[in-house]
């Protein structure tokens, strides 16, 4: 943002333009009033109608699951299998908790490496697409593929001619990283 003419001591920060050696170089406006509409209905119906079914689902065949100790079927298992369709149901729940609050901690851990080390990850995508077309390439040559391997082979040039022509970029694209992250 730029400043208003005056001394350094005096400058203020200048709405709607930037100042460069004290003189306004560009004004601008904060955008347009948007209209309020959908965009998109049908999909926003369709996303809709999606989080019903998930629920529905979940309520209609999840609940009485966990809920009903006859979940398992005992006529194939012996006398102590009465005990098991508790014990599977907790068990099934225990599960879904612990691998939930697990996918919770990696996301947050990786939304936080992600973002400190936004350059790196783009560089590390980059070359990691590279070494695994020529591990593809390599398992196909083991396995006496020949297709499989000139596939791979291919994907791995192509890979290396992809990330030459946008290693310059990747500064930008961190940058833009970071921002998508933090907003």
């Amino acid at each position: 943002m730029g400043y208003a003419k005056g001394t350094r001591s005096e400058k203020q920060p200048l709405k709607g333009g930037i100042v460069i050696n004290d003189a306004v170089i560009v004004e601008y406006t904060k955008g347009e009033k948007q209209p309020k509409k959908w965009h998109d209905p049908f999909f926003a119906v369709l996303y809709y109608i999606h989080l019903i079914c998930i629920f529905g689902g979940a309520f209609v065949w999840g609940i009485p699951f966990l809920t009903n100790a006859s979940a398992v079927d005992n006529d194939d298992h012996n006398s102590s299998a009465e005990d098991n369709g508790e014990d599977l149901s907790y068990g099934i729940l225990m599960t879904v908790v612990t691998s939930t609050l697990f996918a919770f901690l990696c996301g947050i851990v990786a939304l936080a490496f992600m973002t400190k080390f936004s350059k790196l990850v783009i560089q590390a995508s980059l070359l990691v697409s590279v070494a695994l077309s020529l591990i593809a390439a390599v398992f196909a040559v083991s396995a006496g593929n020949v297709q499989g391997f000139c596939g791979g082979i291919v994907f791995a040039l192509v890979s290396s001619c992809y990330a030459c022509c946008v290693w310059s970029r990747i500064p930008f694209a961190a940058a833009n990283l970071n921002v998508g992250l933090t907003a």
